[in-house]
């Protein structure tokens, strides 16, 4: 039975060494860390853990690495999505064989002009009805250009196996249509759940449900250090360093 979700769920960050390679073992340290702070579950390979600078093998050894780390009962969600609707769909299905409860899709975005409503509908109906674990929509057009508009989340909220959408874009009007929108235009709409990132405005309706942290890397309990891995595949210059947990 899928968890339900609730509760807050950290974006995790990705360490990365000196070279740009990807520090499983320092991931694997903040994991256990994370695991003593009373969290829900973790949220890997989106965008705080700069999936998009990743490689397939990148991937797969970050979703491994959680899935082995973490805490008993935690929701797992693995971000999945990518412009070719063939590999969101694999990429999903590798994450549902480890065991992860949830799959956050981002829409296909590097074609915009071709990105209309029907083809964005068309793409995650087809990695929805290929998925063995609940689709979740994801709407961060800060980084993609591409927003999921009203229409979008209404049609695809009828889909048994679309659970919900995170939006972080930050835009309540939107996300308040959204929520109406579903509610009116389909029976199953009570099941289609609107959560925001903490990107978006702390106080939009209780009928949406806060539920993943986009700035835990900045959380001074959690003892956590990271470089950051820019375009092109270079470093950061610096090191976010806080104190260790008691």
């Amino acid at each position: 039975m899928t968890k339900p979700l609730r509760g807050i769920i950290p974006a995790l960050a990705t360490p990365f060494d000196d070279r740009g390679a990807l520090a499983v073992d320092r991931l694997r340290e903040n994991m256990a860390r994370y695991n003593r702070v009373g969290l829900s579950g973790y949220l890997a390979n989106g965008s705080t853990g700069e999936s998009v600078m990743m490689d397939r093998a990148e991937f797969e050894k970050v979703l491994v690495a959680v899935r082995e780390t973490a805490a008993d009962g935690r929701i797992l969600i693995a971000g999945t999505g990518v412009d070719s609707t063939a590999e969101a769909i694999s990429r999903t299905e590798f994450a549902a064989k480890l065991g992860y409860d949830y799959a956050l899709v981002l829409p296909p975005y590097f074609y915009k002009p071709m990105m209309k409503s029907d083809v964005l509908v068309e793409h995650y109906r087809r990695v929805a009805d290929a998925s063995r674990i609940s689709l979740l929509l994801y709407s961060v057009p800060q980084f993609t250009g591409v927003a999921i508009e009203v229409d979008v989340a209404a049609r695809l909220a009828e889909h048994p196996n679309i659970a919900g959408m995170k939006d972080s874009s930050g835009n309540v009007d939107r996300m308040g249509s959204i929520l109406a929108s579903v509610r009116r235009s389909n029976s199953s709409g009570a099941s289609f759940r609107l959560h925001r990132g903490l990107s978006a405005p702390a106080e939009f309706p209780a009928s949406s449900t806060p539920w993943t942290a986009e700035d835990t890397t900045a959380d001074p309990r959690a003892g956590l250090c990271f470089r950051f891995r820019k375009r092109k595949r270079k470093m950061s210059n610096h090191c976010w360093q806080h104190s260790h947990l008691p």
